[in-house]
């Protein structure tokens, strides 16, 4: 029984070996037509095999990477078939491995041909990814009679090419719905999303002045073109906008990425809806201005051809201005513009051109005689408001101005000045010279005592300007007023004597006399024809300084006097105090001595 059962055991275990190899045989078998590698569950179930799966795991790749998808075996639990299989169809097996005759077998499936390697590591290698890969592989291990089930998934990505924005609108016309541009992207996989974005501020899809149409194809190797059309509904007040598109993109399953397009700038057209006349300058136009009359629209493109009317007649056609040359009052009107294409639209401004006809009578060069009568009036003719002013110089009179006897003072230039209250700033003026005429007239005649001589000195007033002598020699000096003349006769008179100062013109002469003592002799200081010095009011001042600082030396003086007067007595008085003390100690000193040189029990009496 024994032998029986040692002969039964080892056939068991014979039969156990011829079990594993047949097993090992079905999975590795290769037919000579070019069958497969069979791995199907149906013959594992038959053979009595438990399969055993693990959540397996993802790999990432990008188009024509190489990639290694690693099989977990576990060595000590004795594997005796590694393999791997997807699913293309049905189920195919790539390459396998016999553990226990160390055989490798690469199946020849024609999407994987010359692209796969299993290493003896049993992962499986892949190179030239493409993105029919992305699917799920197996790999599978048979333990005993447990296989086991390791599934990875490949994930596959593909960057898109640079994105285009296509079909671009050079402008948009308001209030309709219109194209903007498409934006198209290649080569992308997984399918890429493409969004809009409007002036650098994202569009929103549900705004009801957007619509936007994304419609995805597949080119020849699969992969996806995406095209995104944007239409837009353009407002009056938007003038110009830009667009531009974004792609977004996977480069991984949880990393993502965006191309963004060119930007399209484009305008917004809208109709003329208003016209507007302006006129420069607006304000202030007098006679002799330059006006300009500029015409325009609130449409775009803006309108060029305008019409330009005046009082209902035209003026011009088919300009943006109208400019006036020197205008005057005859330019005064309303002037209107219409746009060409529209003659309805228009608008219209009044022009008043500003004018001042300012007249002075008598007007000119007017020469009078001395003691006549002369009347000066002012007129004006304004397109506003006036005011007039009569003035000589800074003086004003109320017109008409009437001097009944005219003196030379009355000669000199009037000025009627007119201001129109429409033209602040403005001043019209208009002129005229009245000259008097008549015999000169010594208005002064004066003495002045110089250090080393005298001088005499004659007014004389008349015209034509007079001529001036003098009845003795000297150095003259001449200075010239309006209707004035004045001379200055410098000389050392030896002995008392007459000066006679004579002036004469056409109409006649006049003479003065003047009394003048000799330079060793003092002129009487009441001599009212005597010119008295004027003190110099600096020189004032500087006498008056030297005069306070006399006076604050001399009380400075006392109080440093007083100073030292006190600390003198303070001195004194000190020492005469130190030496009082001085005596009153010794006398101390000599009591406390006699004191010592008493006996015990004396009595000092």
């Amino acid at each position: 029984v024994g032998g029986g059962v040692g002969v039964g055991g080892e056939r068991g275990r014979e039969r156990e070996k011829k079990k594993e190899t047949k097993k090992g045989r079905l999975f590795l078998r290769m037919g000579s037509f070019g069958a497969r590698i069979l791995c199907c569950q149906s013959l594992i179930l038959m053979l009595g095999t438990v399969i055993q799966a693990s959540e397996g795991v993802t790999v990432t790749a990008h188009v024509g990477d190489t990639i290694t998808l690693d099989c977990p075996v576990r060595l000590h639990a004795n594997p005796t078939v590694v393999g791997w299989n997807t699913e293309i169809g049905k189920l195919e097996t790539l390459a396998g491995i016999n553990v226990l005759t160390g055989i490798t077998t690469n199946v020849n499936v024609t999407e994987y041909e010359g692209r796969i390697v299993m290493s003896k590591n049993y992962s499986l290698t892949i190179s030239d990814i493409s993105i029919k890969d992305e699917r799920k592989f197996n790999c599978f291990v048979l333990y005993g009679i447990v296989l086991e089930e390791n599934p990875v998934t490949v994930r596959v990505f593909k960057i898109p090419s640079a994105v285009h924005l296509t079909q671009t609108m050079s402008f948009l016309n308001e209030g309709k719905m219109q194209q903007v541009g498409t934006c198209t992207v290649n080569g992308s996989f997984p399918q890429a999303n493409i969004t809009w974005q409007m002036n650098n501020e994202n569009i929103k899809i549900d705004d009801p002045a957007v619509a936007i149409d994304q419609q995805n194809a597949n080119d020849q190797n699969g992969y996806f073109i995406t095209d995104s059309t944007l239409k837009y509904l353009s407002k009056r007040d938007e003038q110009e906008i830009s667009f531009k598109c974004i792609v977004h993109y996977f480069e991984s399953p949880t990393k993502k990425a965006k191309k963004v397009s060119k930007t399209a700038h484009v305008k917004i057209h809208y109709n003329t809806s208003k016209i507007m006349l302006k006129v420069s300058p607006e304000k202030a136009i007098r006679e002799g201005d330059k006006v300009t009359l500029s015409c325009s629209g609130d449409g775009y493109p803006v309108p060029e051809l305008f019409t330009f009317k005046k009082n209902g007649e035209l003026q011009t056609s088919g300009k943006t201005e109208l400019i006036l040359n020197s205008v005057n009052r005859n330019d005064t009107g309303e002037y209107e513009c219409s746009m060409n294409s529209d003659p309805s639209l228009k608008d219209a401004k009044n022009i008043t051109v500003h004018y001042v006809d300012l007249t002075i009578s008598p007007s000119g060069l007017i020469k009078k005689k001395l003691g006549e009568n002369i009347t000066v009036n002012c007129k004006a003719d304004a397109s506003g408001t006036v005011s007039i002013v009569l003035k000589k110089k800074d003086i004003e009179f109320l017109f008409p101005y009437t001097v009944d006897s005219l003196e030379f003072k009355n000669s000199g230039i009037y000025t009627c000045q007119a201001k129109i209250g429409e033209l602040p700033g403005v001043k019209i003026k208009q002129t005229m010279e009245l000259q008097v005429e008549g015999e000169p007239h010594i208005i002064r005649l004066t003495k002045k005592v110089l250090d080393d001589s005298k001088q005499i000195t004659c007014a004389v007033e008349g015209f034509p300007r007079p001529s001036i002598k003098w009845n003795v020699n000297g150095t003259i000096q001449v200075d010239k007023a309006k209707n004035i003349t004045v001379h200055k006769l410098t000389f050392k008179p030896l002995e008392n004597m007459t000066v006679s100062c004579t002036a004469q013109n056409s109409y006649g002469q006049d003479e003065k006399d003047l009394n003048v003592t000799s330079m060793k002799y003092k002129e009487d200081d009441n001599d009212k024809n005597l010119e008295k010095e004027i003190p110099d009011n600096k020189d004032k001042a500087e006498k008056s300084n030297k005069q306070a600082m006399v006076i604050v030396g001399v009380i400075v003086g006392l109080v440093i006097a007083a100073v030292i007067t006190g600390v003198a007595y303070w001195f004194c008085k000190k020492r005469a105090s130190k030496t009082n003390e001085s005596g009153t100690a010794e006398e101390i000193k000599k009591i406390h001595t006699d004191d010592n040189n008493h006996t015990p029990g004396a009595v000092a009496i």
